[in-house]
């Protein structure tokens, strides 16, 4: 088994998010996602991107230092945060499965 990189799907209301893995991870520290609205991080054409449902690039709403989250191999606990979450407020991390092969 080898890392997979998922897409997430973070769907607000919510303030502050926060995503890490084994302690690292991304957040946006001050950016507010409003009732409805999306955020997407995906890897795509050899890059990461951070997009909201209008196409507004959100890399400089990162904190400091950001690391794209992959899966690694084996189980993965995932941490997450984010204030003024309701219950329409939801996350999705749809991954690929991935394995490398040996010739």
């Amino acid at each position: 088994d080898v890392a997979s990189r998922p897409t997430w799907t973070i769907t607000g209301p919510g303030t502050g998010l926060s995503i890490t893995i084994g302690g690292r991870g991304l957040i946006l520290p001050t950016y507010t996602i409003t009732a409805g609205m999306t955020v997407t991080i995906e890897y795509a054409d050899g890059g990461w991107t951070i997009k909201n449902n209008l196409g507004t690039n959100l890399y400089t709403q990162l904190g400091p230092a950001p690391w794209f989250l992959e899966f690694p191999p084996g189980t993965s606990i995932v941490d997450v945060s984010m204030a003024d979450a309701t219950a329409a407020t939801a996350i999705q991390a749809i991954y690929p499965e991935r394995r490398e092969v040996m010739y």
